[in-house]
């Protein structure tokens, strides 16, 4: 967990020993991301006129399918909730300025002691592909993920398991 994410559990070589591969959540794994994603539902809740929800609420969906995040708190159609996700791209684009995303703390050190092994890394999120490398880009990790899954970059995303298949099978593992 994030708040765990400590780089010294990783001086005995022992623990990684057979590891080649990490696959890695973006959202509260990597990336504190939680006030952002709360704000931007919120607020396309209120901009859409539709019952209001608790950030708390909001919260619990952070790594469902954008359109299930709304659709799981406010009963709705597809297209209501087709709309709900147009909508937050639209609001997450304006509030996702330089700083609202923050790594937590220890994430750089650990991804760093992985890479000294030789671990490859990477992430499968459920935020979009464009969305994802902004962020690795934005926080530095780009030295050490090699490889990114967006929820556009898969036709099941998660929390099917079809991103973990396609960078099994990127990494020939």
């Amino acid at each position: 967990t994030p708040a765990r994410c400590r780089p010294d559990l990783f001086s005995d070589p022992s623990l990684l020993e057979g590891i080649r591969l990490v696959i890695f959540d973006f959202d509260g794994t990597l990336g504190d991301s939680r006030r952002l994603i709360t704000d931007t539902m919120l607020a396309t809740i209120e901009r859409l006129g539709l019952p209001r929800r608790s950030r708390e609420a909001c919260a619990r969906t952070i790594g469902l399918p954008l359109k299930q995040c709304f659709s799981s708190i406010i009963p709705m159609t597809d297209s209501q909730a087709e709309r709900c996700a147009a909508t937050y791209r639209e609001l997450f684009d304006e509030k996702n300025v330089p700083g609202a995303v923050t790594a937590f703390p220890g994430v750089e050190e650990t991804l760093g002691r992985l890479s000294e092994r030789g671990i490859a890394m990477s992430i499968a999120s459920s935020r979009s592909h464009r969305s994802l490398a902004g962020l690795v880009h934005d926080l530095h990790l780009s030295d050490y993920i090699s490889y990114l899954i967006g929820a556009d970059d898969v036709h099941r995303p998660k929390p099917e398991a079809e991103p973990v298949e396609v960078t099994l099978r990127h990494f020939g593992i």
